[in-house]
């Protein structure tokens, strides 16, 4: 679906509605709002979902849908009709159904020509305007929106409410949550607020202070990619947050950097394979980690300005996870288009090289926001300790070991610690941009509070925590004989716990570079869920053992009453 489609307003106003009752408490899921329920709510749009293939269909034909017979009572029977026949009071069916009749609208709707959305067919609507099909997308859209809003309004002053059940209960449902937003957790994305928002709403009721205050970034919506040459089509993928496109010209092939270096590149197709796409490039304003040599690819490739370029990767679990084919440019801030494919492909295509090739890249960056969750106990404290995970996921994985799983930890310690009457300040930080090529939500954390680093007795940095083969492993990193002395005395009191190796990816780095004594958890075998599961659609909540995210949460909490 093109990214200008009349479709695509309904389906992020229907992807926040759905992540906001996601992530709604099960005992308000069912609880009197303005005359009816959430649930209530659901049900009804189930029906609309379904009743506006009729109606399109109607249109199309140049017959007034039969719901306009209602209009005059405010569709108050046909909403009425629609809550009786989807009965159900489970969350979880009814979401399913909202999920199916979406996806039955969505492919009716895909079926047609734009024409056919946007033109007139002789139909009226009740104000005795024109109906068309776009009309009724965009009044399903707005049905959505101020329903999301209602319930967002009612929720503000329903703050107390705090989820049943035991620890493990909690990191089960948590994490189901948390993997369950749509369209994903990644950073500026419906999704990715959703969650933020469920994390805020779930330690609210402990006392914390909350300071939700939002960063700009870019979001990205992609639609078809295809690239054809002499009636053969090749599998490729767009990169994330690249440009969008629509060139046809030869192919230029390069594998090394000094074939960049005197290539003759401008205007054309160019294929990068090989050596010169061993690892992922850097993003070029990436300011924690920047080799000098992928600074020098970046600014060549913009000094050459090719039309557009192709990458053919291999795989590269250490940097990338499993995720293969990986994208070897990932930059909002990089603006040659850009697509990827496998080594293979990328192989086939350098036989080709000089022919003539026609791509086309369906893709454009979204102005969006989003926010870091800092949870705070005794802001005004002398000193102070910070617990972090990052929150955001990569794009299209549920995201489970990386890193749901470590946002669980920090919510189940953040009941933990609600009754923390200590000397430190508490500060509970879902980090919101570890997966995204800006690192937003840590360059706003620095541009705010990089000058309290100081205040900062330890960081501690949970990521890739629950795999279920092997233990939860700690590292220090610059923290005193005495800090490490005391952690590991009230370790040894955890049997799934044990002393691991450093690592260097994760969040910690950014508190470690500023000299602040860092304590920083993973997955004993995490270079084997890297190489598995990490990055793709497979890293999904089956993948995580709850028992140890308790195991970390009771740990935490123990070390910081006792440091």
């Amino acid at each position: 679906m093109d990214t200008s489609h009349p479709f695509i307003p309904l389906q992020r106003a229907y992807q926040d509605f759905y992540n906001c009752i996601l992530t709604l408490p099960e005992p308000l899921f069912t609880s009197s709002m303005n005359g009816w329920s959430p649930r209530d709510v659901v049900a009804h749009l189930i029906g609309w979902n379904r009743n506006m293939i009729e109606a399109a269909s109607s249109i199309l034909s140049g017959v007034a849908p039969s719901y306009y017979e209602d209009a005059p009572n405010d569709y108050r029977n046909i909403n009425a009709g629609f809550v009786a026949q989807y009965a159900s009071r489970l969350k979880a069916e009814l979401l399913g159904e909202l999920s199916s009749s979406m996806a039955e609208f969505e492919q009716y709707i895909v079926t047609l020509k734009l024409g056919e959305l946007t033109d007139s067919h002789g139909v009226l609507q009740y104000s005795g305007q024109p109906a068309t099909v776009a009309k009724i997308i965009a009044s399903l859209t707005g049905d959505y929106q101020h329903h999301l809003d209602e319930i967002k309004a009612w929720l503000r002053i329903r703050k107390d409410v705090i989820s049943p059940g035991g620890l493990e209960t909690k990191a089960q449902s948590y994490l189901n949550i948390l993997c369950s937003v749509k369209p994903n957790r990644r950073t500026g994305s419906p999704g990715n607020r959703a969650a933020t928002e469920f994390f805020a709403s779930t330690v609210r009721p402990y006392g914390y202070e909350l300071d939700t205050t939002p960063f700009d970034c870019l979001d990205c919506i992609r639609g078809d990619t295809f690239l054809v040459g002499d009636g053969t089509s090749f599998e490729i993928y767009a990169s994330p947050y690249s440009l969008g496109c629509d060139v046809m010209s030869e192919l230029a092939v390069v594998s090394t950097l000094e074939e960049l270096e005197s290539a003759q590149c401008a205007g054309v197709i160019l294929l990068m394979l090989g050596e010169i796409c061993s690892e992922q490039l850097m993003p070029k304003n990436f300011v924690f980690y920047n080799p000098e040599h992928h600074q020098k690819i970046i600014a060549l490739l913009e000094s050459k300005q090719p039309a557009t370029i192709i990458t053919a990767t291999e795989k590269n679990p250490e940097l990338v996870g499993a995720l293969y084919p990986f994208p070897l440019i990932a930059d909002g801030d990089f603006d040659i288009p850009s697509v990827f494919c496998t080594a293979s492909v990328g192989e086939t295509l350098a036989g080709r090289r000089g022919e003539t090739f026609h791509l086309k890249i369906d893709s454009r960056r979204v102005p969006s926001q989003a926010c870091n969750v800092i949870a705070r106990l005794n802001p005004s404290a002398a000193q102070k300790v910070v617990i972090t995970a990052h929150i955001d996921a990569y794009e299209n994985t549920p995201g489970a070991l990386d890193n749901a799983s470590g946002t669980v930890v920090l919510m189940l310690l953040a009941e933990l610690l609600a009754d923390y009457h200590g000397g430190y300040g508490i500060e509970i930080a879902a980090f919101n941009g570890e997966d995204h090529y800006s690192a937003g939500g840590e360059m706003d954390y620095l541009h705010r509070y990089g000058d309290e680093f100081g205040k900062i007795l330890l960081t501690i940095n949970i990521d890739d925590a629950g795999y279920p083969l092997g233990k939860t492993t700690w590292s220090f990193y610059g923290c005193s004989p005495q800090i490490q002395e005391s952690a590991e005395a009230i370790f040894q009191s955890y049997p799934g716990l044990a002393p691991g190796e450093p690592w260097y990816q994760g969040d910690h780095m950014v508190f470690v570079q500023g000299g602040v004594p860092s304590l920083a958890f993973t997955a004993e075998r995490m270079a084997e869920a890297m190489q598995t599961v990490t990055h793709t659609a497979l890293d999904t909540p089956k993948r995580v053992d709850t028992g140890k995210l308790v195991e970390l949460a009771q740990a935490l909490n123990d070390l910081i009453r006792r440091i």
